[in-house]
């Protein structure tokens, strides 16, 4: 994170500097790729490297269902810059929620995106689990959204990408879930509206606190992210736990069905509370404060986090 780890997190989390992207896609195969990245980074020259990411923004991207002046990404890029053996490289990676967003009712069917055909076999980076669906060459992703990734001194990684790769990866990627958000069911979801002045005026809708409550916990509970973990999800769920706000259960229950880590109709508080116990015995808490510690002023109020301080934290849950 180095000294200006803080300002960087700032600058990071800005509204305009948000996109939204479902559940399943965040926690599953793009949180794999990001720890794919990360893996890679002790391999190669001086352990740095340069990753940018983004959504591939288009003027046709298909209208939000709720609010027609919004609209929403098909896919995303990550683009990656590294040393190898004296040399600069970049490769590109893309993934799709062309799917999984009409299935949750929020855009009409879409139509076939933009594909295009590419060159030739991979050399660096090319150990990749899903390689032949997700790394593309960079000119897809410039084609695709009109921004421009090159660099003199930088040579990019080739990859053998075929024609139709875009459609290839939302066929590939994102087969209907058995269990999944219906539309009716998600426009139960309390969401509330408000109206900003700055940096000008307009408005946003958001979910209210006991919704976002449910979103943490899934994060908490269900982030693929193997050995690493998230200090700030368990930095949220004290500060809610700490506010007396409460779990909206049905939200809750609805996005743990709809990822498949649910499969019953109903979902009582201690279910919650057993699933939450669990966690508690496998997490690695040193690693928890360890993510933790650039975000706070003051370290040693870390200093009780552990299994007995977060089962007697939750018996102060509250469910609606």
């Amino acid at each position: 994170m180095g000294p200006n780890a803080k300002l960087q997190s700032h600058q990071t989390f800005f509204y305009t500097n948000s996109v939204p992207q479902v559940e399943k896609l965040n926690s599953g195969l793009w949180s794999k790729l990001e720890s794919y990245v990360i893996s890679e980074v002790n391999d190669l020259d001086n352990r740095r490297i340069a990753v940018f990411t983004g959504p591939m923004l288009r003027e046709d991207d298909p209208q939000y269902l709720m609010d027609a002046d919004f609209r929403i990404p098909l896919y995303f890029f990550k683009i990656v810059v590294f040393p190898y053996n004296g040399a600069l490289y970049s490769t590109g990676f893309v993934m799709s929620q062309k799917q999984k967003i009409a299935e949750l009712g929020l855009i009409s069917p879409v139509r076939e995106a933009y594909e295009k055909a590419a060159i030739s076999p991979a050399a660096p980076f090319s150990d990749y689990k899903h390689r032949e669906v997700f790394q593309v060459n960079l000119d897809l992703i410039e084609d695709y959204t009109g921004l421009t990734f090159s660099w003199d001194s930088v040579q990019r990684v080739p990859i053998a990408q075929g024609e139709h790769k875009l459609r290839r990866i939302a066929e590939n990627q994102e087969r209907p879930s058995k269990a999944r958000m219906e539309k009716a069911e998600f426009g139960r979801l309390q969401v509330n509206e408000y109206d900003l002045t700055r940096p000008f005026s307009f408005y946003v809708k958001c979910f209210d606190k006991p919704s976002l409550f449910a979103g943490k916990m899934h994060a908490l509970l269900f982030r693929k992210w193997q050995n690493r973990v998230k200090g700030r999800d368990w930095y949220d769920l004290e500060w809610y736990i700490r506010k007396g706000i409460p779990l909206d259960l049905h939200h809750f229950k609805l996005r743990a069905k709809d990822t498949g880590h649910w499969d019953k109709d109903a979902m009582t508080a201690e279910d919650v509370l057993g699933l939450l116990k669990e966690k508690f015995k496998t997490v690695n808490f040193e690693s928890v404060k360890e993510d933790v510690l650039p975000f706070i002023k003051d370290d040693t109020a870390l200093n009780i986090w552990g299994e007995q301080y977060f089962n007697g934290l939750i018996e102060k849950m509250k469910f609606q």
